[in-house]
């Protein structure tokens, strides 16, 4: 009996670090690629043409508060940037809106986003 115990306690503990691997996983991916703290942020930069509305741009965490967050905010529109961090704050701007398009490598998508329900 002892060695049927054993068995079992190895899977348990073999199932719960494949768990663990799993949960490790979602948190890394729920952090955007493009996403820094006080590195590079990657960004959809608003170029204000009707048939190519945005280019995808890499710079400074510094550049990306200061030159794109700071002077768009106020406005509520322009560049898409995802959740990031300078010197401690943390910054994004029209991320829930433009999550999609920011993910199409700054192409609008053509087909809506998955909902989950089908």
């Amino acid at each position: 009996m002892r060695a049927a115990g054993t068995q079992v306690a190895r899977r348990l503990g073999m199932v719960s670090a494949v768990v663990a691997a799993a949960a490790g996983a979602l948190v890394v991916a729920a952090v955007p690629a493009g996403a820094s703290s006080d590195g590079k942020v990657t960004l959809c930069h608003a170029t204000g043409s009707a048939t190519n509305p945005y280019v995808q741009i890499t710079v400074d965490a510094a550049a990306a508060y200061n030159g794109h967050y700071r002077q768009h905010a106020d406005l509520g529109q322009g560049d898409i940037i995802p959740p990031s961090t300078y010197k401690g704050i943390d910054f994004q701007l029209n991320w829930t809106s433009g999550q999609a398009t920011w993910l199409n490598g700054c192409e609008k998508p053509t087909t809506p986003p998955w909902d989950g329900r089908s």
